[in-house]
């Protein structure tokens, strides 16, 4: 994908920017340049700017720094002093709306593997690392001037892929060459009028019979937001599957992308009476609204776009806005650190090291040491406990703490 260099996108979910944006800045590695192992203090540094065009630039504010986005820049390390792990440097533009989503991904209890606003910079910085270093191997072209970073297409477990299908829009309405169309992705994710009325528009009275889904949220996805409910809340044990409409009821109002959702309204509705909660197919429309977005189909234009995903799909009637919200917020929880897999870990500098101290847990904060292993070259193989979804291996140095120590998610 060429996008035109006349306009500036968004690093996170991949559409030109516009008048409300923000610019992160940080740390910057080459891939020729080793990663440190330490990531999870990046001093992210977060600017509001003015977006410009022909060519596309943006204006940091209020000093009006002119910078280019997602290219790397020398380091003074005068100034830069928080940045003294790198080489490089680097300023990402995001719409203000992006980032507003971004804090609520970072706290909701649905996202653990991008939980800190470094996390979140060491996964974007290093798709543009991925993207650079690429385009080394290839002749520059005029294009590269601005750009949308290839992200990771493949699922959990399969071989390294990247692209833009992820980014859940038709290729031609990013590129902004002329031949886009207006969709519900050009709409405000953030202020949705009359979100509630409408979505309680598609809840259905219950009429006895069983209650059937095809084309809603997957069962592993569905399956996590309320594993994550009843983890919270702690009202039974992780596997009853027997959930009654009034705790289905609830389940909805706790999902973590429906903040702005008027509970008032939504019990005035439905809470007539004592028993009306049971009277609502509560988990009909928790799993319209969990649906995930696909990607568009490769040939997807403005006279023939019935591929390209919408809440229609699965038969909800929402503003085109929320539409938008869901694929930004999916574009979130699709992140892990490095996805791309760009470049390496620096090798620990503490030669006297013979072993490795590891840790596991299914949290960072619920780490506890699995065992220890012997050092054996730079790539040593340890079987962690079941259910461990972080692990922090660090270099044991024989003074009693851990060296260089990194905690990750666990690739499976």
């Amino acid at each position: 994908m060429s996008p035109n260099p006349d306009y500036v996108y968004c690093t996170i979910c991949g559409m030109a920017l516009d008048d409300g944006t923000v610019v992160l800045a940080g740390p910057y590695w080459p891939t020729y340049d080793a990663i440190p192992l330490e990531t999870s203090n990046l001093g992210v540094i977060r600017y509001a700017a003015e977006v410009d065009h022909y060519p596309g630039k943006l204006f940091l504010l209020p000093s009006r720094e002119e910078v280019y986005p997602q290219h790397p820049y020398h380091i003074d390390y005068q100034s830069d002093k928080q940045w003294d792990t790198a080489k490089a440097k680097m300023y990402m533009g995001i719409h203000a709306a992006c980032d507003n989503l971004a804090q609520r991904a970072l706290e909701s209890v649905s996202n653990n593997k991008i939980v800190t606003i470094s996390d979140l910079w060491f996964t974007l910085e290093r798709r543009c690392a991925s993207y650079l270093e690429q385009r080394l191997l290839e002749r520059p072209s005029p294009t590269d001037m601005n750009y949308v970073p290839p992200i990771t297409n493949n699922s959990p477990g399969q071989p390294l892929s990247l692209g833009f299908e992820r980014y859940y829009v038709p290729v031609y309405c990013m590129e902004k060459w002329g031949d886009e169309w207006e969709g519900w992705w050009d709409e405000d994710p953030i202020k949705i009028i009359d979100l509630t009325s409408k979505l309680l528009s598609n809840l259905e009275r219950l009429d006895g019979s069983s209650i059937q889904f095809s084309t809603e949220a997957s069962s592993e996805q569905i399956s996590d937001h309320v594993d994550n409910f009843f983890r919270d809340t702690k009202l039974f044990l992780k596997g009853d599957s027997n959930i009654s409409q009034s705790i289905w009821k609830e389940i909805f109002l706790q999902i973590p992308f429906l903040w702005d959702l008027d509970v008032e309204a939504v019990n005035i509705k439905t809470d007539s009476d004592a028993g009306d909660g049971e009277k609502w197919n509560w988990e009909k429309l928790t799993r319209q609204v969990m649906s995930s977005p696909h990607a568009p189909p490769p040939d997807a234009a403005s006279y023939r776009d019935e591929g390209v995903w919408s809440y229609n799909d699965v038969g909800l009637d929402v503003p085109d806005g929320f539409a938008n919200r869901r694929r930004i917020w999916q574009i979130l929880e699709d992140m892990s650190p490095n996805d791309v897999q760009a470049g390496i870990v620096a090798a620990d500098t503490y030669t006297r090291t013979t072993k490795w101290v590891v840790y596991a847990g299914a949290s960072k904060e619920s780490l506890s040491k699995v065992g220890e292993v012997a050092r054996t070259g730079f790539e040593t193989k340890y079987s962690l406990p079941s259910g461990s979804e972080w692990v922090k291996v660090g270099a044991f140095a024989g003074d009693d703490h851990l060296r260089n120590s990194s905690v990750v998610p666990v690739t499976k």
